[in-house]
């Protein structure tokens, strides 16, 4: 009797040994496709990002520019949106790009703005590719999370510019209008940033590395839900233009559209 049980032990043993030795195998293989993905990409010479500011501003010798909200390179709560703009330590140190011009028009015309601008941008060695660093953090970690939401966002094909991006370094703009004879934008002509500097340089290959320790959790579309329902006035909401592509997004957008119900309701009847 004592015999079989040992037995039995050591075959559970071995399933949990052979169970972990797999876990370990999988990561350095992920490991190893992010590092060739690294060096084999092809180099990033321009990025877009969409925003609702004009040239006028963002042009300006001394104050143009983007910059961002505060201090925070946590890049997990950067992508999903979830940091309190109230406070410059816990606000994203990031500014948003794409290398996909479509997207960034799309994501302009789900605004609903009359106007709307996408900037052509110069990147250095400060702008990452999300995707990448999201698959240096699930390398390092093995948590799911991070994974998840790198199938979820990657068709956004985002490069974050960590500390802002230099006036400088935008060669110009294209602003789009809404017409209400077509009912649809329309493209004007490009305008040129006559303090672009044109010089060659490109997006940093690698994955992003924080300085800060590495995120605590990845923040899912329920737990971010949960979480504004005590805090919803502090979180910012990174709408997508077309929320069906990022599944993240439209659950976070019915949210949203939930906790205003509830907001209203409370004021109304309570």
């Amino acid at each position: 009797m004592i015999f079989l049980v040992s037995l039995k032990i050591d075959k559970i043993l071995s399933e949990e040994h052979l169970m972990r030795t797999l876990k370990v195998f999988s990561l350095l293989c992920i490991l190893f496709l992010y590092t060739i993905q690294s060096y084999a990409q092809q180099p990033v010479d321009k990025v877009y990002r969409m925003d609702t500011r004009p040239p006028e501003e963002i042009f300006h010798p001394a104050k143009g520019g983007f910059s961002p909200w505060g201090t925070n390179d946590n890049l997990v709560e950067h992508v999903q949106g979830v940091f309190d703009r109230e406070h410059r330590a816990t606000a994203s140190a990031f500014v948003s790009t794409t290398t996909d011009r479509d997207f960034a028009i799309n994501w302009g015309r789900g605004f609903g703005m009359e106007i709307f601008y996408v900037y052509e941008i110069r990147p250095t060695a400060n702008f990452y590719s999300v995707v990448r660093s999201l698959q240096r953090l699930y390398a390092q970690t093995g948590r799911r999370e991070y994974w998840s939401l790198m199938n979820l966002c990657e068709n956004q094909a985002e490069y974050v510019a960590i500390r802002g991006i230099g006036v400088t370094q935008i060669r110009g703009v294209h602003r789009f209008r809404y017409s209400e004879n077509d009912h649809a934008y329309i493209e004007d002509d490009y305008l040129n940033n006559e303090l672009y500097q044109n010089y060659r340089t490109e997006a940093n290959p690698v994955a992003y590395i924080p300085t800060a320790q590495l995120p605590s959790e990845a923040i899912t579309p329920e737990t971010y839900c949960a979480m504004n329902l005590t805090a919803s006035h502090r979180y910012s909401i990174r709408f997508a233009a077309k929320a069906h592509t990022c599944p993240f997004l439209k659950e976070r957008r019915q949210c949203h559209d939930a906790l205003s119900t509830i907001a209203f309701l409370n004021a109304s009847f309570l």
